[in-house]
């Protein structure tokens, strides 16, 4: 990478080091499939049909990925 790539991806990224773009990057991707899982579970007909025990399942992964997601927010919101 020449140093003017070097220097447009340190002022694209607004100077965050690189592993916080990819921590922001993360808790983007999972807020998607969050969001995703929790809509399923609220109205999709098929979730209905699952057994209980998948449902239960399910609605652990989304308390999982709700609690995951909260300790990247709070990592972004105190990054310096």
């Amino acid at each position: 990478m020449s140093l003017l790539q070097k220097l447009k991806a340190v002022l694209t990224r607004g100077n965050r080091p690189s592993y916080q773009e990819r921590v922001i990057a993360e808790a983007k991707e999972l807020d998607a499939k969050l969001v995703a899982l929790t809509s399923f579970i609220a109205n999709s007909p098929l979730y209905k049909k699952l057994p209980e025990a998948e449902r239960r399942r399910l609605v652990r992964q989304s308390a999982a990925m709700f609690n995951y997601a909260s300790i990247l927010d709070e990592r972004i919101r105190n990054f310096q």
